[in-house]
């Protein structure tokens, strides 16, 4: 973030000093290198504020052909919300030395500070979304939950996916061996089922590593697993709901009293897919006229 931020202070001083020559002898050469310089700066600018969110928020996303992967910490380890406000108001009052405007807009036009940034990340033009659901005084950025959706008209879209569950601070406690007696309800597919959904399931903690042998579930319908986890000062459990299509639920990621590291995998049937915030960051030179308005991509 510093790197970029003088980077781009270098090339509007720079600007600044041949303006200022072309303002007493007047070349059309000059000018346009004046105008190249600024379009280079709001560029850069766009670029960082863009790869600093992105790092704030603790969330990567993979895109592989048809293969799509987010790697995510649960809960996070420090109050995003508070460090995205800070990191607006850092952006407000350093970016306007170089007199560059960054705003954020939403799809339908509506102008909000960096700091009410929230999830969706959205997956167009399946329209799922990776999110959390707000909870605490943290809000969303909180990560306190996990929660997947899709609306059940494009769930064909979606050929499989996979949650790779890992206990970062205990141990599951339970006697699980990746059999099905531990998801109740269960709701597997069976002949006629419309809306399969073909999951992947590994939970592991220090000590073992199982996957589910259940499954394909009827996306239709909710299905659950809970097992329960233990460190050497408390107790907790985590948690994996799949389906209920006409809520527009997926699969959600619970959990109580411990940190899991997760890995969603999902494979579309097109590679033809954006990974998205559904915002526009847009950085406009306030003095030469330059901007860069663009989406938010994640992978």
């Amino acid at each position: 973030m510093k790197r970029g931020f003088i980077f781009t202070l270098a090339i509007v001083a720079l600007a600044a000093v041949l303006a200022a020559n072309v303002g007493i002898s007047p070349q059309p050469r000059m000018a346009a290198a004046v105008q190249e310089l600024r379009a280079t700066a709001v560029s850069a600018a766009w670029g960082d504020v863009a790869e600093d969110l992105h790092f704030m928020m603790g969330l990567n996303a993979t895109k592989v052909a048809e293969n799509l992967s987010f790697n995510d910490v649960l809960p996070a380890s420090r109050n995003l919300s508070k460090d995205i406000a800070a990191y607006g108001r850092f952006v407000d009052a350093y970016y306007s030395i170089a007199s560059l405007n960054v705003t954020v807009t939403t799809p339908g036009g509506l102008q909000m500070p960096l700091s009410q940034i929230s999830p969706p990340i959205t997956v167009s033009p399946f329209g799922l979304n990776y999110t959390y659901p707000a909870g605490g005084n943290d809000g969303p950025w909180g990560k306190r939950e996990l929660q997947v959706t899709i609306p059940e008209e494009n769930f064909s879209s979606l050929a499989s996916a996979g949650v790779s569950l890992r206990v970062l601070d205990g141990w599951v406690s339970d006697a699980y061996d990746g059999s099905c007696a531990f998801w109740s309800p269960s709701h597997e597919c069976t002949f006629g089922t419309q809306n399969c959904l073909h999951l992947t399931l590994v939970i592991s903690d220090a000590n073992t590593s199982y996957t589910s042998t259940c499954g394909p579930f009827n996306a239709d319908q909710q299905s659950k697993i809970t097992l329960n986890v233990q460190n050497y000062s408390s107790s907790g459990w985590i948690r994996v709901t799949v389906g209920q299509l006409d809520q527009g639920n997926l699969l959600t990621v619970s959990f109580q009293n411990t940190r899991v590291a997760v890995n969603s995998n999902f494979t579309f049937t097109t590679s033809d897919f954006d990974v998205d915030f559904p915002v526009r960051l847009a950085v406009n030179d306030s003095y030469f006229g330059e901007s860069r308005s663009a989406a938010m991509s994640f992978a």
